[in-house]
């Protein structure tokens, strides 16, 4: 539970990174920013998902190209949502959102890379049998 809410801490903070860094993105508060993280993450796992499984044979004949286009999709759909929601957060356009949601992918992946560690499954033979 610590590490999903560290994700959408993380995700925000790549938002506001976008926000500092890319002139056609606007951001709230804190606050403000962890809800549009929230419908993000949201927007990422299911539209998202599902345009990337409907387009498999572009993405793949693009090298994965097309991916990038696809999340930027996905997050000026979601600035525009939190727009009208009164949220505080806008993208002004295709080419802001596009260099938004990679500005956003590098600094919350960096983030959740550093402070998020994986737990190592353990393999069946380095387990340390008791004596018969």
């Amino acid at each position: 539970m610590l590490n999903l809410f560290l994700r959408f801490v993380f995700l925000a903070l790549g938002l506001k990174g976008a926000a500092y860094t890319v002139p056609g993105i606007v951001a709230p508060d804190f606050l403000g920013l962890l809800q549009v993280a929230m419908i993000l993450w949201l927007a990422n796992e299911t539209l998202g998902r599902l345009i990337k499984f409907l387009a498999f044979i572009p993405i793949f004949l693009s090298l994965g190209c097309l991916t990038w286009f696809i999340n930027g999709a996905v997050f000026l759909w979601v600035g525009q949502m939190a727009n009208q929601w009164g949220l505080g957060f806008r993208v002004d356009g295709f080419g802001s959102a596009c260099l938004g949601a990679l500005i956003t992918s590098i600094i919350s992946g960096l983030l959740g890379w550093i402070f998020i560690r994986p737990k190592k499954p353990k393999r069946p033979d380095q387990e340390i049998l008791p004596p018969e």
